[in-house]
């Protein structure tokens, strides 16, 4: 394929990934500054004012994150089937790409252990009689996520002028999302025993919600979007440019083009709320293990340990997976058939993309089961609480695996 037609689509979304990564940046700027007061001390409603604006702005962040990781992954795939070129600057920013990529990534699970501490700190906060200490703590944990994310930020607007092809910032994944048990702390002093006590139950429920949702229905229907754009390729094999301004069949495929990036998106925002929610449950599980004398050692504990561990993975391999069918649908309607070339090139990109979509929806539906088992063994481990004030345990019958 000449080097002509794809290079503007290179180059745009080269560009267009840093945009959207300096939007995130603002993002998680303006909630270090909202939270760098603490939350109690005021009024109450303006703190919970303040936690819902932290949350929206997170999860906006998110958003603009997913963007950058397909949109550079649109450019990886375009640099693997079309860099012949010689240019020096295109070939320099193939590992830059990919070096911001892997920073972009790093930063979205940063972001996403803000999201979980802020669902924790609002929890905590709504117990009043929990200490002030419990509530602070997550605070900070939230500012120290998002400074790990905006260090992350940082060296992938590097990555734009520098020709380091390996990361210099890894953040681990799973471990710098939850806190362990080790680590957290017990603030018994000064808080209700009853508190905690509502606290370690509520865990159970909220594992309840993604065991029953995993955004299963969001994939599907993105799922069900491609696949409509696949047939339609399979349909008009010579699809040109042309056709797509002039025929009449042209205004249904934009539309349909339109549909499948809604849904993708849908997607997104949909696992990335579920799993926000997860990793406050967990959080404020951790938080309660002191304060209630769970035994954290025990069969129970460390079943419930690798069950969580399991529904995050889950998680989080159905995002790779989307954003990856997020970039070939780009390649492929944004390049191969905006160029008047569809055929097998149009074809094979659109098999990809349905195939990491696929992957996402089986990971995803893995999910709300890892959700389930830690949803039993937390209930289980809650039995064993050595608080005499602990409530009756509901009926086993309610017991999801």
């Amino acid at each position: 394929m000449a080097a002509v037609p794809w290079k503007p689509l290179f180059w745009e979304r080269f560009g267009d990934s840093f945009t959207f990564a300096g939007a995130a940046r603002d993002c998680l700027a303006a909630v270090a500054q909202d939270l760098a007061s603490p939350l109690r001390g005021g009024e109450e409603d303006r703190a919970l004012v303040r936690i819902d604006k932290c949350d929206r702005k997170l999860a906006e962040a998110a958003k603009f994150l997913a963007f950058t990781v397909s949109g550079l992954g649109t450019v990886e795939v375009l640099a693997l089937r079309c860099l012949r070129s010689d240019d020096v600057e295109e070939i320099r920013a193939r590992p830059r790409a990919r070096a911001a990529r892997e920073r972009a990534s790093n930063a979205y699970d940063a972001l996403a252990s803000s999201r979980g501490h802020l669902g924790a700190a609002e929890r905590l906060f709504a117990a009043t009689a929990i200490a002030n200490d419990a509530v602070e703590e997550e605070r900070v944990d939230v500012l120290a996520a998002i400074e790990a994310a905006l260090e992350a930020l940082d060296a992938m607007q590097e990555s734009r002028t520098s020709d380091a092809s390996v990361p210099d910032v890894v953040l681990p994944r799973v471990q710098s999302r939850t806190r362990s048990a080790a680590e957290t702390p017990n603030l018994v002093g000064g808080s209700s025993a009853a508190a905690w006590i509502s606290l370690g139950k509520y865990t159970p429920g909220s594992l309840v919600r993604v065991a029953l949702n995993g955004a299963v229905a969001e994939l599907e229907a993105a799922h069900a979007a491609l696949r409509v754009i696949a047939d339609a390729i399979d349909k008009d094999s010579k699809l040109t440019a042309a056709a797509l301004g002039l025929s009449a069949a042209a205004a249904d495929w934009s539309d349909n083009y339109h549909k499948s990036f809604l849904a993708l998106g849908a997607a997104h925002a949909a696992l990335s709320t579920l799993l926000a929610v997860k990793g406050e449950s967990d959080l404020v599980f951790l938080r309660c293990a002191p304060q209630l004398g769970l035994n954290r050692g025990g069969p129970g504990w460390i079943c419930w340990e690798a069950a969580r561990a399991d529904a995050e993975r889950h998680g989080r391999a159905a995002l790779d997976h989307l954003w990856s069918a997020s970039s070939f649908v780009d390649y492929c309607l944004a390049g191969v058939l905006a160029w008047g070339s569809a055929g097998q090139e149009a074809r094979e990109l659109m098999l990809r993309a349905l195939a990491n979509a696929g992957q996402a929806r089986v990971a995803a539906d893995r999910l709300p089961h890892a959700a389930g088992r830690a949803f039993y063994h937390a209930r289980k481990v809650l039995q064993g609480a050595r608080c005499s004030e602990a409530a009756p345990t509901p009926s086993p019958k309610a017991n999801h695996q």
